[in-house]
């Protein structure tokens, strides 16, 4: 069984490693932990065949990293993996307040010798549980900090023997632990009042208290995390969803990371969510406009602009200014009036909807009828991108870079308007039902 996963984790190493590259794989911290638990299997396994079974002690303890296999199961669930984050970020403020604790055992673990080292053992206050050094008061106030048994070990410590004394003189022929036999017994026996006042004092300020200190910490860790960690424009599950159309034969079957601008309003309209949850129409033309997609210079085809090559990368972030554009809106249509009602703003949602089914009329009627007044071709703003026939590449970027409105890319801020406006785009051009998503 042993070499069975031994086999199945060597091929997950080395295909992770050809995927990745030796420096990728190595920036993962998590990756590094496999290797070395690899490593020393692997390790194990040599030194079985060549150490002696006189000796075998010691590749049984190599067998010991087995059990971190385990620890894999925290990289792979996410709420583990959070939990595990929290702790990490923690670990500072875990170490402050490690420190103040214990300078609080410290004080409470000198106060306890000080005050019943020379109390009788009896029941619970016995060799392995007293008072008679600093060493085993530490250990025994760590026992009684997780709950057990201090309260039966108080009335030990209150017991009074006859003939015990409240605070006797030294003698050297006592019986200190590890002696227990041909010694004087102890013969101590504190006020109660002393053992009541230190023992509630120590469970009510460790145990309720500095306990409870480690928790919120981590709480509050836990809270920061949060707060730092930015919400995903796009969620990781649509994400997903997006990389597997995106690999589909019509568009990147080779997974190169390149689709042309031809194939993009194709991919566009069907891609689902994150684009739409609520069916309606939108202009599909006007949407991958405002996307503001990103043309790199070095893959543009000036022969046949439908085979200019556009990046995942841009076509994502593409995506997520759609997104944006989304919430922005939802958001102002809330703000219009803080007094209305659920129903109205219902209806305002729905007009909204309304006003995405073709930019060029409905949404042009819709949103002049809210505003009262005329609203420039949504068009205008892109086709004043277009190359003019006298302009040549310096001449248009400084112009692009002139513009009213910052316009993204300059340099390649004509390819899609002229594409999409100029040559009307694929064929796959049109009005388009979708979904829209509330969520995102």
């Amino acid at each position: 069984a042993n070499l069975v996963f031994v086999g199945i984790f060597s091929f997950e190493l080395v295909v992770k490693v050809l995927a990745s590259g030796v420096h990728s794989y190595c920036l993962d911290n998590w990756n590094l932990f496999d290797a070395f638990i690899m490593f020393v299997t692997y390790f194990d396994l040599a030194a079985a065949s060549i150490i002696p079974k006189s000796m075998s002690s010691i590749t049984s303890k190599l067998r010991i990293f087995r059990l971190f296999r385990f620890v894999r199961i925290i990289r792979k669930n996410k709420t583990l993996n959070d939990m595990w984050e929290t702790f990490v970020t923690a670990l500072p403020s875990l170490w402050n307040a490690l420190v103040l604790i214990s300078l609080v055992f410290f004080v409470f673990g000198v106060l306890a010798v000080k005050l019943f080292a020379k109390v009788a053992l009896n029941d619970d206050l016995n060799s392995h549980a007293n008072f008679q050094n600093l060493g085993f008061s530490l250990l025994t106030l760590f026992r009684f900090s997780t709950g057990e048994n201090w309260n039966g070990f108080m009335h030990s410590v209150m017991d009074q023997p006859d003939g015990c004394e409240v605070d006797p003189e030294w003698n050297k022929d006592w019986c200190i632990v590890p002696q227990e036999v041909d010694c004087v017994e102890l013969n101590g026996c504190p006020n109660p009042i002393t053992v009541y006042a230190y023992f509630y004092l120590f469970t009510m300020f460790v145990s309720f208290v500095m306990i409870n200190l480690f928790v919120g910490v981590i709480m509050t860790a836990m809270e920061q995390l949060g707060e730092d960690a930015p919400e995903p424009i796009i969620k990781e599950k649509y994400k997903i969803a997006l990389y597997k159309r995106w690999a589909m034969d019509q568009f990147d079957p080779d997974c190169k990371g390149w689709i042309t601008l031809a194939k993009l309003e194709m991919f566009i309209q069907n891609l689902g969510k994150p684009m739409r949850k609520q069916k309606v129409q939108f202009d599909l033309k006007q949407t991958i406009l405002e996307m503001e997609i990103r043309v790199r210079l070095s893959h543009i085809d000036h022969d046949d602009l439908g085979s200019t090559e556009l990046h995942i990368v841009d076509v994502i972030e593409g995506i997520e200014k759609h997104v944006l554009l989304w919430r922005k809106e939802r958001v102002d249509i809330k703000m219009v009036d803080p007094e209305m009602t659920d129903g109205d703003k219902k209806k305002e949602l729905g007009a909204l909807a309304k006003m995405a089914t073709g930019r060029q009329n409905k949404f042009l009627e819709g949103l002049e009828q809210k505003l009262r007044q005329p609203v420039a071709d949504p068009y205008q703003t892109y086709l004043d991108r277009l190359k003019k026939e006298d302009e040549d590449e310096a001449t248009y970027t400084t112009r692009m870079k002139d513009m009213p409105t910052k316009v993204p890319n300059p340099e390649t801020a004509w390819v899609i308007p002229q594409f999409l406006l100029v040559e009307g785009g694929s064929s796959a051009m049109g009005m388009v039902m979708e979904e829209q998503d509330p969520e995102l």
